[in-house]
């Protein structure tokens, strides 16, 4: 699990700057998953994923809330809603 999120984090600070979620928000929300939180992991996901002002931030939330579907609470529906919402405005981490 420390690897997956050493990687999520870094994917995320080379291709987002000066966005939301923000890294200390991502940090808690790692801290949530590590510890096995998924439904609080989703419940914080969840608005920032929505977020209309900050599209690109929206994107990762995306890409972040589909990859806790597909891979932790397997809902595969909701994974590939999300994943593709992200993929289709361009962002290329929720392709992988």
């Amino acid at each position: 699990m420390k690897f997956k999120q050493l990687l999520i984090s870094t994917i995320f600070a080379i291709t987002t700057a000066n966005a939301i979620p923000s890294m200390q928000d991502l940090e808690s929300i790692f801290k949530f998953w590590n510890q096995g939180k998924l439904e609080l992991v989703e419940q914080k996901l969840l608005p920032l994923a929505k977020h209309k002002q900050d599209e690109k931030s929206a994107l990762v939330a995306q890409a972040y809330l589909g990859q806790l579907y597909l891979y932790d609470l397997k809902y595969y529906d909701k994974a590939l809603e999300w994943l593709t919402r992200s993929a289709d405005k361009g962002y290329g981490v929720a392709l992988l």
